[in-house]
């Protein structure tokens, strides 16, 4: 959990602390995390093979779109990765290190 310092709707900065699955749509990254709960390894690494989901590593640095998704500790969030104009998904956990890594199978 962020402190109270955070204002809704800022963007702040985050280097991961471990690797980060993202999706380029938020319906792509539930269908992701469905696939992982549902121990559906080879449609899990078929989303990660195409292209549909990416996993950042470790160190690299991403912006969470709007601070305020992690003080309402959404689910899925807005992020877009460092030098990147577009945003991707996430599961907020993963960009506070909470969750361990994705593996692919």
């Amino acid at each position: 959990m962020l402190t109270s310092n955070v204002i809704a709707g800022q963007r702040i900065e985050r280097k991961l602390t471990g690797d980060c699955p993202a999706c380029f749509t938020r319906s792509d990254m539930e269908r992701l995390v469905q696939m992982k709960s549902g121990f559906d390894h080879q449609a899990l690494s078929k989303m990660l093979d195409t292209g549909i989901c990416v996993i950042f590593k470790k160190g690299q640095s991403i912006f969470v779109e709007d601070a305020d998704d992690l003080n309402m500790s959404a689910h899925i969030i807005p992020i877009r990765p460092k030098g990147q104009l577009e945003e991707m998904w996430t599961v907020s956990a993963y960009t506070m290190g909470v969750l361990g890594t994705l593996d692919k199978p």
